[in-house]
């Protein structure tokens, strides 16, 4: 593959803007050898179904035929929730990190928090009302679940079972995905900072396994 011909899209989480994609991009830039953009939204003011068309449109516009998508926690439930409504013709493929596609537990609790749960905003609320997401598509998902039980999450309640400090390791798994990778030596925030997590990132870009 010509890597003019592709590039990577940077898609953040919750609460965050897009110049803290920044770091990711440097390194995925670096193992990837292609340009990488980072996509801003407002994460909390707007429905997940209007960032995922923003997205779309996004997308659309850029000139590379190839464009490969990565999401951040809500950045990939964005990413998988444009791809269930358009029709999004450009080959790559995508890498979901720390995202509770299977709703998020401590999203739920926050959510029961007076004044709290509302900070959670539009794009979360609209994801815990329906069912949990799954992808049919063509487009090759893999998954890397943080692994490393440090964060805030633990004051909302017990988390018995594998996390990382936010999202449980089985919130991560996604209906239609081809690969999934767990990494213990990161957390839910600590994931999206990480060479070493861009690095596998972009192995699955590139190969298509992790």
């Amino acid at each position: 593959m010509n890597r003019a011909d592709e590039c990577v899209v940077v898609v953040h989480g919750l609460w965050m803007r897009g110049m803290m994609s920044l770091p990711m991009a440097r390194h995925l830039r670096r193992k990837m050898g292609c340009p990488v953009y980072t996509f801003d939204y407002w994460s909390t003011l707007r429905s997940l179904d209007h960032n995922s068309d923003q997205l779309f449109a996004y997308c659309e516009a850029l000139d590379e035929h190839t464009v490969h998508l990565v999401g951040h926690s809500l950045g990939g439930l964005v990413i998988v929730n444009m791809l269930n409504r358009h029709h999004f013709h450009r080959a790559g493929r995508v890498v979901a990190i720390g995202t509770p596609f299977a709703h998020s537990e401590s999203g739920k609790r926050l959510a029961k928090i007076p004044l709290l749960g509302k900070a959670l905003g539009r794009s979360i609320a609209q994801a815990h009302s329906r069912e949990p997401m799954t992808y049919q598509g063509q487009r090759e998902i893999g998954v890397i679940a943080a692994a490393k039980p440090r964060g805030p999450g633990k004051i909302l309640g017990s988390m018995d079972a594998t996390h990382d400090g936010i999202v449980f390791a089985d919130e991560t798994r996604l209906p239609g995905a081809k690969e999934i990778l767990e990494m213990p030596d990161q957390t839910h925030t600590t994931s999206y900072f990480s060479r070493r997590a861009a690095d596998r990132a972009a192995d699955f870009l590139r190969h298509g396994k992790f």
